[in-house]
């Protein structure tokens, strides 16, 4: 969601308000804005003012592109006139996006992914990079029967930053599969239909990284979108699926399930507006 943003943003501010003692900018932020501040703490006093403005609008407010427009600049200005050591400021910048929007029709962001892998329940797992660029969904393209088809990539994993194991769940949905429904999830992005035609079919990726073994996903899952809804821009749904341990370090096949999987995301991306 954008609360998330919001805290990344508003720490940094409060990071770089309190290591140069300045004080919250309390007036309006000033019409002539594209102006450079004549000094650094004029600077971040329109930020500041900027970034609380911004954070407390909704996404389907109609001035909510405005909003991000005047923050993106007072940003910008802050640069100009302060510096921006370590590129935090331009990270802001560039997590706004093109800041286009206003009114209906706008993604509320979120993304929400919960499984359970071998027994064990993962709440949290949210897109690689969530915590920085906020984009809850993306796309990818796939060359199925003389055609490039468009996949929709949900993705949900465990903080990249953590040293050690890996989880990462991708599922991806082509567009003739963007509505309600039940679905038969597959290993690989094609297969073949009643008359031996290569079609474009939902299907799982799964990185589940524990030492040295290493597991695949094997037939029998399933992917139920319960809400498809370009008005509100959210996708919602269940699945599950097995998986296989072929590290070769036991005898035999064993075969886990991936169950419980639950998704709701925004449908955030550029291609949906």
């Amino acid at each position: 969601m954008r609360y998330l943003k919001s805290f990344y943003a508003v720490f940094i501010l409060i990071f770089f308000l309190s290591s140069c003692n300045i004080e919250p900018y309390e007036g309006e932020v000033p019409k002539e804005i594209d102006d450079l501040p004549k000094t650094c703490e004029e600077a971040v006093n329109i930020t500041t003012d900027a970034a609380i403005s911004y954070e407390s609008a909704s996404s389907a407010d109609a001035n909510f592109g405005a909003l991000c427009g005047t923050y993106k600049t007072a940003l910008k200005n802050q640069i100009s006139v302060c510096g921006d050591q370590g590129g935090v400021f331009q990270l802001l910048i560039d997590n706004l996006g093109n800041c286009e929007g206003g009114g209906e029709n706008v993604a509320e962001e979120r993304a929400f992914m919960t499984a359970n892998l071998k027994g064990e329940q993962y709440n949290n797992l949210t897109p690689s990079g969530y915590i920085f660029h906020n984009d809850a969904v993306s796309m990818d393209t796939f060359f199925v029967e003389d055609a490039d088809v468009t996949y929709l990539k949900i993705q949900g994993g465990t903080n990249i930053f953590i040293i050690g194991n890996l989880t990462e769940i991708n599922l991806y949905i082509p567009e003739s599969y963007w509505a309600e429904g039940t679905y038969h999830l597959n290993i690989q992005p094609r297969a073949f239909d009643s008359d031996m035609k290569e079609v474009a079919t939902p299907y799982v990726s799964l990185v589940l990284s524990e030492g040295n073994l290493n597991y695949k996903q094997v037939e029998g899952g399933k992917i139920i979108i319960t809400e498809f809804n370009l008005d509100t821009r959210i996708i919602k749904g269940t699945f599950e699926f097995q998986f296989e341990d072929v590290s070769g370090n036991t005898p035999g096949s064993q075969l886990f399930w991936c169950k419980n999987g639950t998704f709701d995301y925004s449908l955030d991306d550029k291609y949906f507006d």
